[in-house]
C-alpha cells in the first residue's frame, strides 16, 4: 500500500502522477489495519477476560512501531504537522516539495503550450490558478512543521518507544521556513508574464466568466497574507520559543531570532538594490511592517516575549535600512513606498517610548 492504513485521508499518490506510473490511490488495506484487525479478532486462547488482557497487552504494545501511530479528527491539522489529513508520505515536506515541482511543471507547461491555435484561454486561466492554489497549499502545511510539536500515545517501556510530546527537531523546521521561503515569499516566486496576465480569462460558457476580473495582485496579496500570518501569528510563536527552551540542550536550535531573520530576510531581499519593487512585494512588504509593528506594541502575555522584543528591534534596523536604500536608484514608486514605510515605522516608534514613559 501507499499508506499505514485505508482509514486515512489520503490525496492522489503526486508521485505516481510525476512518474507516470504507480498506485495514485491505495490499492490495500495497510500496516495499522492488519494490527489493529489482529488486536480485535485474534483468536488469543484464554477463556477469562484477565487471560486475553495480557495478550492483548502485547499486541497493543506494538503501537509505538514505525506505520502503527494513531490519531483521531480531533487531533488532526492543528500543532502536530504528521496528524494532517490529505497530507502524504512518511516525510510530508518531502511531499510537499514533490507537489510544488508538479506545480512549477503546471505552470510551465500551460505557459508555454496552451492555448492552442484557435482555442480561448479557459484550460490555460484554470491551470495557472490552479499552480498557484496548490503552492500557497503546500505552503501552509509546510507552515505547520514550524513551532510543531509530535505527539505520540507512548507508554513506558513500550518497544521503540519515543517521546510521547516532543518539539519537530529544529533541522525540520528550518528546511520548513527555507520551503515557504523560496516558493511564496522569495523575490522571483509566483512570477507571472505579462502576456499571461492580459489573457486570464475563462470560457463565455463558464460562468464564473461573468464577473471575473482576474484580480492577481488581490488574489496573491491574500494568499502571501494567509501564509505571513501562519508563521507569525502568536500561537506558532508560543511553540517556537517553547521548542527552543525544550531543545536548549541540543546543538543548531531553532530559535526566534533565526526565525525573524528568515522570514524578514527573504520579504525584504532587493531593499538596498537598484532593483524594483513590484506592487506584490509592495504589499507583502507593508503588510509585514503592519504586523511588526503590531507585534512590537503587544501587551504582556499576548505573544511571547523575546518575539515582542524581535519585533521592535527588526522595526528600527529596517527603518535604518529604508534610509540607506533611498539613496539608491529607483524608480518613483519604489523610493516612496520605502520612504513611507520608513515613516510610519519611525512614527511608531516615537509613539511607542512616549507610551512607555
Amino acid at each position: 500500500g501507499i499508506a499505514s492504513s485505508v482509514t486515512d485521508y489520503l490525496p492522489v499518490n503526486v508521485q505516481a502522477v510525476l512518474r507516470g506510473k504507480g498506485n495514485f490511490f491505495m490499492p490495500s488495506i495497510g500496516a495499522y489495519d492488519e494490527w489493529a484487525v489482529r488486536y480485535g479478532y485474534s483468536e488469543l486462547g484464554e477463556s477469562t477476560p484477565l487471560g486475553e488482557r495480557h495478550k492483548l497487552s502485547m499486541i497493543a504494545a506494538k503501537g509505538s512501531e514505525p506505520g502503527l501511530g494513531y490519531a483521531t479528527d480531533e487531533n488532526a491539522d492543528d500543532w502536530d504537522p504528521l496528524v494532517v489529513r490529505f497530507d502524504f508520505g512518511k516525510d510530508p515536506l518531502n511531499y510537499s516539495e514533490r507537489v510544488l515541482l508538479a506545480a512549477d511543471r503546471l505552470r510551465s507547461y500551460a505557459l508555454q503550450n496552451l492555448p492552442m491555435a484557435g482555442d480561448d484561454y479557459d484550460k490555460r486561466t484554470n491551470m495557472l490558478l490552479a499552480s498557484l492554489i496548490t503552492t500557497f497549499r503546500e505552503g501552509r502545511a509546510a507552515s505547520r512543521f514550524v513551532g510543531g510539536i509530535r505527539f505520540r500515545r507512548s507508554h513506558k517501556d513500550d518497544p521503540q518507544a519515543l517521546p510521547s510530546l516532543a518539539p519537530i527537531d529544529s533541522e525540520t523546521q528550518r528546511q520548513a521556513m527555507r520551503l515557504i521561503v523560496r516558493h511564496c515569499f522569495a523575490q522571483d516566486a509566483l512570477k507571472l508574464p505579462q502576456e499571461a496576465l492580459l489573457n486570464l480569462t475563462f470560457s463565455p460558457d463558464n460562468s464564473v466568466s461573468e464577473r471575473w476580473t482576474a484580480p492577481m495582485r488581490a488574489i496573491l496579496e491574500r494568499f502571501q497574507m494567509l501564509i505571513l500570518v501562519s508563521v507569525l501569528n502568536a500561537s506558532t510563536l508560543d511553540r517556537v520559543a517553547e521548542n527552543s527552551y525544550k531543545l536548549h540542550e541540543a546543538k543548531g536550535v531553532y530559535s526566534m531570532n533565526e526565525h525573524y531573520a528568515t522570514l524578514l530576510g527573504a520579504v525584504f531581499s532587493e531593499v538596498g538594490s537598484a532593483n524594483r519593487i513590484t506592487p506584490t512585494r509592495r504589499d507583502l512588504q507593508e503588510l509585514t511592517v503592519e504586523v511588526l509593528m503590531l507585534q512590537a506594541s503587544a501587551s504582556t502575555g499576548s505573544i511571547p516575549n523575546d518575539a515582542r522584543t524581535l519585533a521592535e528591534d527588526s522595526l528600527r534596523r529596517l527603518s535604518r535600512r529604508f534610509a540607506r536604500a533611498d539613496k539608491a536608484t529607483l524608480d518613483d514608486i519604489s523610493r516612496v513606498h520605502l520612504r513611507t514605510m520608513r515613516e510610519d515605522i519611525d512614527r511608531f516608534l516615537v509613539r511607542n517610548v512616549v507610551i512607555a514613559r
